[in-house]
């Protein structure tokens, strides 16, 4: 969960801040949610965030949250069809007891969030090019609300139901499981194929170097990486709509 480089003009271009609460209109919080589907700590952080927003929406009623969801490929060359999840981070963390010592950091700070890993199960470690295409088509066709809801069915079908989140059909089925709407998601499915490509003018753009997720850019001006407590991160919430 390493500090990203973002790019000053990814975070400048972002800068909704303080104009509606100048101009006598509700305040927007606008909130940039870097991620990627294999990646723990963002079922962690996202469900803090989660949470973070009903709790800064109850503090100050006016407040307008608005969450864009940008897309990070932490494991961009896994193959197409995945690879053994078990033997690959056996391999990334040196040895069996680093695996447990790292799976036990997790499933503690799972806890707090209702979650509960089951990191022995899973099977595969998928490739989330397609996940996050189906994300994009999301964030061009549904709410927020319904947003939100596929981003967490996604990770917890991965961490919790040991999914895989790499196959078409099981993304598919899971949208319609968030509330994506029925003809929307069978004509992203139709014009991708049916194996989760999509024509790259619809494509997510990638967001520059970032080197880790989660990360949260708040009304452009204010940041947190990792996967920080709900407090933590209505705290700076606030931070930025005050400025």
């Amino acid at each position: 969960m390493a500090t990203p480089n973002i790019p000053a003009e990814t975070l400048d271009k972002e800068r909704t801040t303080k104009e509606g609460a100048v101009n006598g209109h509700a305040p927007l919080l606008e909130i940039q949610v870097f991620l990627d589907f294999i990646c723990p700590w963002c079922l962690i952080g996202t469900r803090h965030l989660r949470a973070a927003i009903k709790q800064v929406t109850g503090l100050r009623p006016g407040i307008e949250p608005k969450v864009l969801w940008r897309p990070v490929r932490l494991l961009p060359h896994t193959p197409p069809e995945g690879e053994p999840y078990q033997a690959f981070y056996r391999a990334r963390l040196g040895s069996a007891r680093a695996v447990a010592a790292r799976r036990a950091q997790l499933q503690q700070a799972g806890h707090p969030a209702g979650i509960t890993f089951a990191f022995d199960q899973i099977p595969l470690l998928p490739n989330t090019a397609a996940a996050h295409r189906l994300l994009a088509h999301a964030g061009a066709h549904e709410t927020g609300s319904t947003q939100a809801v596929l981003v967490d069915r996604v990770l917890t079908a991965f961490f919790v139901d040991c999914e895989n989140i790499g196959d078409p059909g099981v993304l598919e089925r899971l949208a319609l499981e968030s509330g994506l709407s029925d003809d929307g998601v069978k004509e992203h499915f139709l014009t991708a194929g049916g194996d989760g490509e999509t024509p790259k003018k619809t494509l997510p753009v990638e967001t520059g170097p970032v080197n880790g997720v989660p990360f949260l850019v708040f009304n452009g001006t204010h940041t947190l990486a990792g996967a920080h407590p709900p407090d933590v991160i209505v705290a700076v919430m606030l931070e930025s709509i005050r400025g």
